[in-house]
This record gives C-alpha cells, structure tokens and sequence, in this order.
C-alpha cells in the first residue's frame, strides 16, 4: 500500500488540503449492467467511430496519440454538430445511471473541505448529495457563490468543467477551454490561489489534464522553493527519468500504489485510500482527547 506522508495526514487533518478527482475515480463505478464510465481517452476513441470523413478521423486519432484531447474533441464537435455531440455526451454519462463505488465513500470520509472535479458525471456529486442531506453544495465555474463558501470554510464539490446536466456549459474542447479562462478569469485566480495556500492531493487524474499542467507550472515557476502537491500514480506507469522531470517542472510528490497487470486492477489504490481514512480519523480523535 501507499505509505502516506505525515505532513499530508496532517493537512487533512487540519483542513489544509483541496482533493482533485479525476476520471480514474469515476472509472471505479459501475450501472446495473455492469457499464463503467469512459476515460477520456475511451469517450474520444468511441466518439471517433461517428465521424464519417476519413481525414477528420486521421486528425482526431493523431490528436488522441499524442494526448491532446482539448484538440480531438475540438475536432469531434465540429464534425458531429453541437446537438450530435451533447445526445452523445448525455448518452455515454447520464443515461447509463452509473452508481458511486466504494472509492466515493472513503474520498468523502475524508471530510476534505474542498474537493475538485473536472469530471461532469454526477456519481460523487450523487453521494455526497445524499450522504450530507443536501449541505454540501456542488457549484460549476460559474457560480457566483464559490468565494463565499471557500471563506466560510464549510465543505464544497467544485465542478470545474461543468456537469453533464447542462452539457451546453460543459467545457470538453479547446474552444470552450479558452473561452472559459478569458470570460471566468476570476475563477480560475481562485484555483491558483488555492494551489497557493493548500495542499493539493491529486487521486485519479492524468498529468496531461490542461487544468493541472497550467496551475501548476505556474505555481513551480513562480514558488519553486514551495511544499510539493501529491500525485497519486500507478507504479511503472512512467519511466522513473520522466516523472523525475515532472517531479522538477510540476512541484509534486508522487505516491505510488501497484498495479495487478494480470487483474487489471488497482485493488491497492482502493485498499490505500481506505487506509488514509483510518490514519486521519486516528489523528482527529487523538486531538479531540487532548
């Protein structure tokens, strides 16, 4: 299992810790057919086979190879059509009613006070829902509720490409990428400000996500004598020389779990995080006798 570093306990402990979930978390749930939700990658590929021009799907494959799914997307919309597009999206991650997986249960035990998602499926957004009775409120980019709440210092899912609940708002393309960081420009100040001043936990996410690449290299640059972010990563997944340049131009610590290659299965990340649970709620309750 992971062995989790003290001063990270610590932040959680504390409230001094922001969690970001990627598709990976998402990928752990399940619908009553046994369906899982797409990773990005998975969802281009699929969304490829509707494309009827020959060159357009060359593009959009060479886009894919190379990660640069802003760009493939960019390239699907335009040759589905806005409408297309949507019923596609609505019908991959909403219509298959995926159900929360025992990952969203421990990620919420957590009791992180900020929790960030650029996933616009609703399976976290589901259970906490229903496990905090509608007291935690889930808020897109454009709310203009974020700051208050952030101040307040009560919990918050912060949706940062939107739902699928309004797939017109949804940011999935390079387009909506840099409309959205020139019209909610203060948003995305909040998002640099919290890179600032908490510690970051990364679970589930790609090290190619636009929104991690941006804040962090800025926040590397400019404060590059800072406490490092976590990233939490399958071993062998990348070279060690490669993540040691991630290490330097990014500021992270990466966690490694290990991978079951003949199960295809990350039973270790589970066990791990299950693990962080019982760690932070240990410490919690040292500080509550003392």
């Amino acid at each position: 299992m992971i062995k989790w570093p003290d001063n990270l306990i610590d932040d959680l402990v504390h409230g001094r810790c922001v969690l970001f979930l990627g598709s990976g978390i998402s990928s752990n749930s399940t619908n009553k057919d046994g369906l899982r939700p797409p990773t990005w990658h998975q969802l281009l590929s699929k969304a490829k086979k509707k494309v009827s021009k020959r060159s357009t799907k060359v593009a959009i494959q060479n886009c894919l190879d190379r990660y640069d799914y802003l760009m493939a997307c960019e390239l699907i919309k335009n040759a589905m059509g806005f409408e297309r597009f949507t019923d596609f999206l609505t019908e991959e991650f909403q219509t298959p009613s995926f159900n929360p997986a025992e990952v969203h249960k421990h990620i919420f035990n957590l009791d992180a006070p900020v929790v960030i998602t650029p996933n616009f499926d609703q399976i976290y957004d589901t259970y906490v829902t229903r496990e905090a009775n509608s007291t935690i409120p889930i808020l897109e980019y454009d709310s203009d509720h974020i700051i208050s709440r952030i101040r307040s210092g009560k919990p918050i899912v912060l949706k940062i490409h939107g739902s699928i609940k309004e797939p017109g708002k949804l940011i999935f393309s390079k387009k909506d990428y840099a409309k959205a960081r020139n019209e909610y420009a203060s948003f995305y100040k909040l998002l640099e400000s919290l890179i600032l001043t908490k510690t970051f936990l990364f679970l589930g996410a790609g090290l190619n996500d636009p929104d991690i690449q941006l804040l962090l290299e800025n926040y590397c640059f400019q404060y590059n004598n800072s406490r490092k972010h976590f990233f939490v990563i399958r071993d062998k997944l990348y070279p060690k020389e490669e993540l040691a340049v991630y290490e330097d131009t990014l500021n992270l610590s990466f966690l490694k779990y290990k991978w079951d290659d003949k199960a295809k299965s990350h039973q270790d990340f589970l066990d791990s995080i299950a693990d962080l649970v019982i760690q932070v709620d240990e410490v919690r309750s040292k500080l509550k006798l003392s």
